[in-house]
């Protein structure tokens, strides 16, 4: 099976695929909600979306009752204009208002 990931604005999607091309589970994780809180500013906390991917992995494979092992290959899209800013530390920085 193959595995698509999808980490979006409001939620991060997983599928799963099977050799036929058919969707065998789909199980998609909601996002905190973004904030707005500057004019055209949109913010979200990064380490969201990572345990976003994480909950929406777990739960798609649990969904089609299969384990990692049954996975050959990972496609992973993302939201576009997605800048995560690092510090010295590689530590997300932000939200700005934080």
């Amino acid at each position: 099976m193959w595995l698509g990931i999808d980490i979006g604005t409001v939620g991060t999607r997983a599928l799963l695929i099977d050799e036929r091309g058919g969707v065998r589970a789909g199980y998609t994780t909601p996002h905190e909600e973004m904030r707005m809180e500057r004019p055209l500013w949109a913010e979200q906390r990064p380490e969201n979306w990572w345990d976003a991917a994480v909950s929406a992995i777990r739960g798609v494979l649990a969904a089609a009752r299969v384990s990692g092992n049954h996975v050959k290959g990972i496609g992973l899209s993302g939201q576009m204009h997605g800048l995560v800013i690092l510090d010295s530390a590689d530590a997300a920085c932000g939200p700005v208002s934080d």
